[in-house]
């Protein structure tokens, strides 16, 4: 078996460097512009089913952060960005 050198790893000139996320662990807003509840909103409202009550009514907040978001996979150099929505 031959190990790969860590030092000698090159990506090949056509390598998009990126992103993706998930709409619940993102989104956040789960009660606007019309969206209703996924699975994981009813899951999570079930006592006992998650660790502390937790929710993704929050999450990271990107519903209402977009510009930011996008702003920031600009920074780092993002080619690609593959996001998911739960509408």
């Amino acid at each position: 078996m031959v190990t790969p050198d860590p030092t000698k790893a090159v990506l090949s000139k056509d390598f998009l460097w990126g992103f993706a996320t998930a709409s619940y662990q993102i989104e956040g807003a789960p009660d606007v512009d019309g969206r209703g509840p996924s699975i994981w909103d009813t899951f999570c409202k079930i006592p006992g089913k998650i660790a502390g009550g937790c929710s993704g009514d929050v999450a990271c907040d990107s519903y209402n952060r977009i510009a930011d978001d996008i702003e920031l996979l600009k920074k780092t150099g993002a080619q690609a960005y593959r996001f998911s929505v739960s509408w």
